[in-house]
């Protein structure tokens, strides 16, 4: 895109002719940058999107499976549940009376 000015072709001084057709490529080149660069963000927030739907997939299949081994200890262990709920509570409210 970097083209010379077209006064350096001909080894003369600038004419308004030359410095209008080099600030109408130069107008050219920055609006093809930016419509380039808006690809390229767009690319990147898709990528983004993408990545962050995975995670909360692999979050939910992990918050799933945690439930469940948490369902199956207290089935196996109802009083140590229900000591650990007491103590919970417990330790909660000596938090909240302060």
């Amino acid at each position: 895109m970097a083209r010379k000015p077209a006064a350096a072709k001909k080894n003369e001084d600038p004419s308004m002719a030359d410095i209008q057709k080099d600030l109408a490529e130069l107008r050219g080149d920055v609006n093809k940058l930016v419509r380039d660069l808006g690809k390229l963000a767009e690319h990147e927030v898709d990528e983004g999107v993408k990545a962050t739907r995975k995670l909360a997939k692999t979050a939910s299949k992990q918050v799933g499976q945690t439930e469940d081994r948490t369902r199956e200890m207290i089935r196996e262990n109802p009083f140590a549940a229900c000591g650990v709920a007491l103590g919970v509570g417990f330790l909660g409210a000596l938090m909240l009376r302060r």
